[in-house]
């Protein structure tokens, strides 16, 4: 990346320097820069550096050697002094596109999120050909949270460079974060809404964890308001299983206005070509609500895409769903994008979002997989797949290619060791997992995996300060964490510390285990009444595990979904 601009400085010292004074010292000033160009070429940058800093004190007036400096700055790791150097540059110069560049790239390194936004928007105003500029915007964007403005800086980066692999996994990414965020809101806000059980069961159908999802469709099913199409959900659902009675049964329930339910669905999704309706007649008078009750998706779309900041919150979310049917996921998400700026966050804006996000994640990472079929980033995300899958073998698998070609690489790493714990290999685990602490000791995530895999060892001591560590990690881990110092601390004799510990940790109870040892701690604490309501609770969960035990069980009978297999 940084060759181009190189050469864009470099080329700015070639034009001679009038007014320096004598000509010796015009002379020491030229040997100065060569040397600094030879070292930057041999990639010695600290020396580079070291020259430029030179050649600053002999003509500190000349911003380009600042940025020249800065760039060798960043280039050896000193990002605060490249920021230094950078900023100098501008007030000499603010006209130069680099320093704004890298001051934005190099506030991210010291995680000054805020700084990197201010000037990576500055320097895509300098230069709107650069995808550079939105490339690390976006990911400044997705570093503090707000990934639909990540997503759009992403999307100009591919539209810049169509071949910018980086920027189709980001927008992925970014778009898969989102899926998340929204998911949190939607269950702790509407978790027992029509939406919310309609995405479990697709969630669910897609692991082929059929018995279950079809009780989340049954669900989602009775409820009101609930979204559309989903008997005809439900019957794709039963086509997997080769269902066809059940199928049918649930395409002749779904409403005919619903596009999916089309009878000529059936043999297309046979045939493999299955897509959702796109019917669109621009020239239609029929109001947005008649195009949708009529299943003209494209039609209903199109009457309601203009204007959209003026749009009713019903409106807007008729618009999602339109749009999301006929394939107009940009819009769809123009109209989520809008949706998220009002007041209220209902379940159905929420839903929308999700699924949305998740169509545009789909798209984004299948072409930077065609791009990268070999890469570390490919590699890593199927092994992510794979291993949520519990399929161990073959996330171990991916996860070593891509340390093939990045041996150092975080995320590989943090994923083999995740692939370990769960396929019960302990020593593989810590191993692994302090391989990666060793570069990102403060990581939370990789603290709390240490941490875990202690503690199943039994070394409670041994676990505490990373467990201690990863309180730092992000509000969905932290009960896991709250429950295993719970364990540490009731196992090395801190009654009433574990029961603080095991309290918090309650909603990570999916078994009894940690209502269990909260039982035992009580007990022990001499408050027998709440021993015996954690007691009831166990059986509580315990009854609930047992009915998912044999769900799980009917379901591994059924067969597995499309999963790309791995291959080497």
């Amino acid at each position: 990346m940084l060759k181009s601009h190189y050469t864009l400085l470099l080329l700015l010292l070639a034009i001679p320097f009038f007014g320096f004074g004598q000509q010796d010292q015009a002379a020491k000033y030229a040997a100065v820069v060569s040397a600094a160009q030879d070292a930057m070429s041999n990639r010695d940058f600290k020396m580079a550096a070291e020259d430029y800093r030179q050649a600053v004190k002999m003509h500190p007036e000349s911003a380009e050697m600042w940025a020249n400096l800065g760039l060798m700055e960043h280039e050896g790791g000193d990002y605060a002094g490249a920021i230094k150097s950078f900023q100098q540059a501008i007030r000499l110069k603010p006209v130069l596109y680099v320093p704004n560049l890298f001051i934005g790239i190099d506030s991210m390194q010291t995680g000054n999120t805020s700084q990197a936004i201010q000037f990576l928007l500055k320097a895509e105003r300098m230069n709107k050909t650069d995808p550079e500029a939105a490339l690390e915007l976006g990911r400044a964007y997705s570093a503090a949270g707000n990934f639909p403005a990540a997503a759009r800086a992403f999307t100009r980066a591919t539209e810049l460079d169509p071949k910018q692999s980086k920027a189709w996994l980001g927008k992925g990414m970014a778009y898969l974060d989102q899926v998340e965020e929204d998911a949190r809101k939607l269950s702790t806000d509407g978790p027992h809404s029509s939406y919310a059980q309609a995405l479990y069961a697709e969630s669910m159908a897609r692991q082929s964890r059929y018995i279950e999802a079809a009780e989340g469709f049954k669900k989602a099913i009775a409820a009101q308001p609930q979204p559309p199409c989903l008997h005809a959900e439900f019957g794709f659902m039963y086509l997997k299983q080769q269902k066809l009675q059940d199928a049918e049964s649930e395409f002749k329930q779904e409403n005919p206005a619903c596009g999916l339910a089309d009878p000529g669905s059936l043999n297309a999704v046979w045939n493999g070509n299955w897509a959702p309706t796109r019917a669109a007649s621009p020239g239609s008078r029929d109001s947005a609500q008649e195009s949708y009750a009529a299943g003209r998706y494209g039609e209903c779309a199109a009457a309601l895409k203009e204007n959209l900041s003026r749009r009713s919150e019903g409106e807007l979310l008729l618009l999602s769903a339109c749009a999301y049917y006929s394939g107009d996921y940009a819009l769809a998400s123009s109209a989520s994008e809008t949706l998220a700026t009002r007041p209220s966050n209902t379940a159905g804006e929420l839903y929308w979002s999700i699924k949305r996000n998740q169509a545009l994640a789909l798209q984004s990472l299948a072409h930077f997989e065609q791009m990268a079929p070999n890469s570390v980033p490919s590699h890593v995300l199927l092994g992510d797949m794979y291993r949520q899958r519990q399929r161990y073998d073959d996330a171990l698998n991916q996860y070593k290619l891509a340390l093939e070609i990045s041996p150092a690489d975080h995320a590989a790493l943090l994923g083999l060791a995740y692939a370990y714990f769960g396929d019960a290999n302990i020593d593989a685990t810590i191993a692994t997992a302090a391989s990666a602490l060793a570069a990102n000791p403060s990581d939370p995530e990789l603290n709390v995996l240490i941490g875990e895999a202690l503690v199943a060892r039994h070394d409670f001591a041994g676990a505490e300060p990373y467990l201690q560590k990863g309180l730092a990690a992000k509000p969905q881990m932290l009960p896991q964490v709250h429950a295993m110092l719970g364990t540490v601390y009731a196992e090395t004799g801190r009654t009433e510390d574990a029961i603080a510990q095991l309290e918090m940790g309650q909603p990570a109870d999916g078994d009894g285990s940690i209502h269990y040892k909260l039982a035992r701690m009580y007990r022990k604490a001499g408050d027998l009444k709440k021993a015996e309501a954690a007691m009831q609770q166990v059986k509580l969960l315990e009854q609930q595990r047992q009915k998912g035990a044999v769900t799980a069980l009917e379901d591994s009978s059924q067969p597995i979904d499309d999963l790309p297999k791995a291959t080497p």
